[in-house]
């Protein structure tokens, strides 16, 4: 064989090879996802609300670290799911992050969460009042995803 076959037969191995890795790449990654209807009513679920003294150490942490900004958490230990809403940074100290709706039905659980007044603003000088809201729920622990509305 002279150099300019070797050199072809090699390109289309190459490409061969790149055409089986993007194939098992869209396989694994068409595996992976998996689809469920979301339902805009269920079985209610009791929780409580914490406060941070009923709060595992560790989310307390990642609570602190996370506050200046709006996020949603799911946290699980051996006995009970944690489930956070945060507000973030809010320039006032008069709202707070209420459940709106919560309930499970056999895809998720789905939580609805929104920010509203909850006490009467501080006549306190501009930049004293700033806040960050957040819920944390406690349910008992649970396999199924958590879907915020």
């Amino acid at each position: 064989m002279d150099n300019k076959q070797v050199y072809l037969r090699g390109v289309m191995c190459g490409r061969l090879i790149f055409l089986l890795v993007v194939a098992l790449e869209l396989l694994i990654f068409c595996v992976g996802c998996t689809r469920f209807d979301t339902s805009d009513s269920g079985e209610p679920l009791l929780y409580d609300i914490c406060d941070s003294t009923m709060l595992p150490d560790e989310l307390v942490t990642i609570i602190d670290k996370k506050k200046e900004k709006p996020f949603n958490l799911v946290y699980s230990n051996s006995t009970y799911t944690y489930i956070v809403m945060a507000a973030g940074r809010q320039e006032r100290d008069d709202v707070g992050v209420v459940i709106d709706e919560m309930y499970k039905d056999e895809n998720a659980i789905y939580v609805k969460g929104i920010l509203r007044q909850v006490a009467t603003p501080t006549d306190g000088i501009k930049g004293d009042s700033i806040s960050f809201p957040y819920v944390v729920i406690r349910i008992m622990k649970m396999d199924v995803p958590v879907v915020f509305k």
